[in-house]
């Protein structure tokens, strides 16, 4: 009897601590054994529901799908495989890689199908860009090789970003060792790739010249080539020759001889300032990835000469369509393309307008350049019968040494309306034999469809 007496003790002694541990652990009193379990637990119960969750819907600025996903288990849906494929795919490290948490991960709404099964929904993206005018950007390049246009609003917001040099998005999956082995084929092009763009950059030194005080009163006697101390010739293009001139005529004409001279006259240090302050050579961190750009620094004479016409820096046409916008306003936005970031209906994250930077150039001069720019728009053709409304405008033609020989990069600015810009556009085509003025069809088109 003792015996069974003791046993029952014990075993009751043992429920008891049997129960305390438990709900010790459960309460989470014992560190380092019930966070794991909770943890595990917690872990498996999210990917569950990400298992059950609808991929996000990816909106233009017009509520336009652009990509979306019709179920669960659903194909994704792309309004265009190739229009959007660098800018969105997962595999160019294009929105749908930078913003997968909010896309592919549930939100905190059930939702029920017809079959009463729960689902989730992933947060739905809106962009400020805008379809048809993306569409009507593509149908002007697709058939170049390599070329790009970017339209930026005067709040940062990317209009437009599109490239001639795509990649179908709805096989990548399969095609994606062929399609990686080209060189830049997964890059962003309007974005990422650098190049130089010629004389687009010297409006910039104009501005300057006019700070200084000497405006159109700087003369230069224009032969058709300058030659450096060094020893280097550098020509205009095509080696043509304009005797004395000053600055309006050396824009319009884009003389090489007179914006080298400009240069060597301000010095290398105001240059390294005005430059500076459009971040050439530095990099931009924006809500669709990083715009980078390169720039050998003007420590020498032929350093600042290629400087003054944009020959040894790497720019974007993202980066260039900023730097628009800062010539002719002395502002400079911060481009951003995610408007809204929306989860069960809800705003979760709204786009941000930020005012990146000002130039130093003064408002008198600022209109003074611009007064230029627009007698540039008319030389290229691009006047107000043509476009039905009054631009600004630059071009710029670099050459590059290619594997089949030199080749033009044919670029070309454009800011309007004249009289209060709202829309800065960049236009590039790379290995091409045009030159800027030659995009000027190019630029009435996508000019008259915006306006």
């Amino acid at each position: 009897m003792e015996k069974r007496i003791m046993v029952t003790i014990v075993v009751g002694i043992c429920l008891i601590v049997s129960m305390a541990i438990t709900l010790v652990v459960k309460s989470g009193v014992i560190p380092g054994i019930s966070e794991p379990i909770d943890s595990l637990k917690e872990a498996s119960i999210e990917k569950e529901k990400n298992e059950q969750t609808i991929t996000g819907t990816i909106f233009d600025a017009n509520n336009e799908k652009i990509a979306y996903s019709a179920s669960v288990e659903g194909e994704r849906q792309y309004a265009d495989p190739y229009i959007y494929s660098s800018l969105i795919s997962y595999s160019s490290g294009g929105l749908e890689y930078l913003y997968y948490n909010e896309l592919y991960s549930h939100g905190k709404k059930e939702y029920k199908n017809n079959k009463d099964e729960v689902y989730y929904k992933g947060c739905d993206l809106k962009l400020t860009v805008d379809h048809e005018l993306t569409r009507k950007a593509y149908g002007l390049i697709k058939g170049e090789p390599d070329a790009s246009i970017t339209v930026l609003d005067k709040d940062g917001a990317v209009k437009c970003m599109v490239s001639s040099q795509t990649f179908n998005i709805n096989t990548i999956e399969t095609d994606y060792n062929e399609v990686a082995s080209k060189s830049g084929a997964l890059m962003n092009p309007a974005k990422d790739y650098l190049v130089p763009p010629g004389s687009v950059l010297k409006p910039v030194i104009g501005e300057t010249i006019i700070d200084y005080g000497v405006g159109n009163s700087f003369k230069v006697k224009d032969q058709g080539e300058t030659v450096l101390k060094s020893g280097e010739r550098i020509r205009n293009a095509g080696s043509s020759s304009y005797g004395e001139i000053g600055l309006e005529k050396a824009l319009i004409v884009s003389s090489n001889v007179y914006f080298i001279s400009a240069a060597e006259y301000l010095g290398s240090d105001l240059i390294d300032e005005r430059y500076d302050e459009l971040y050439l050579g530095k990099k931009i961190s924006t809500d669709f990835g990083v715009i980078s750009s390169m720039r050998t620094s003007p420590e020498n004479e032929y350093e600042l000469a290629m400087n003054a016409i944009g020959q040894n820096i790497g720019l974007s046409t993202v980066h260039l369509a900023m730097i628009m916008q800062g010539i002719v306003t002395g502002e400079i936005s911060k481009p951003y393309i995610v408007d809204k970031v929306i989860q069960d209906g809800m705003i979760k994250r709204q786009g941000k307008k930020e005012l990146f930077g000002k130039t130093s150039a003064a408002r008198s001069s600022i209109d003074y350049m611009n007064d230029i720019l627009t007698e540039c728009a008319i030389s290229y053709g691009l006047t107000n019968e043509a476009c039905g409304i009054k631009i600004l405008a630059k071009t710029g033609t670099a050459e590059v040494e290619s594997e089949s020989g030199k080749k033009n990069i044919a670029t070309m600015l454009l800011a309007f309306p004249a009289d209060n810009p709202q829309y800065f556009v960049a236009i590039q085509s790379r290995n091409t034999e045009s030159w800027g003025k030659n995009l000027s069809d190019t630029a009435i088109e996508l000019v008259k469809y915006i306006k």
